[in-house]
């Protein structure tokens, strides 16, 4: 049976996530349950072809981006540095 390799692993060889390993179920069946390998099923492309496939569609469809804000130009607005009598707390303390 085939698997895709979803984390690094080391096996009979090193694996790399978007291989495709070809084992018996009982030999990597705790690889399954711990979400390092995934069974591939019969609607899923396997190696190369299942690469060239997610690349051609591994195109934006969130649709159009928004600038980010830059918010490192304002001063922080936390307690410490804002508010009426900050400096007379810590004063009356020492």
């Amino acid at each position: 049976m085939d698997y895709k390799v979803l984390r690094p692993h080391l096996g009979d060889k090193a694996y790399l996530p978007g291989d495709v390993r070809s084992a018996k179920p009982a030999s990597v069946s705790h690889l399954v349950a711990k979400a390092v390998l995934a069974p591939v099923t019969q609607e899923e492309p396997s190696s190369e072809d299942g690469q060239k496939a997610a690349a051609e569609n591994s195109g934006n469809t969130a649709g159009p981006q928004t600038a980010l804000e830059n918010k490192a130009d304002e001063p922080p607005q936390n307690a410490a540095t804002t508010g009426s009598g900050t400096a007379e707390k810590t004063n009356s303390q020492t």
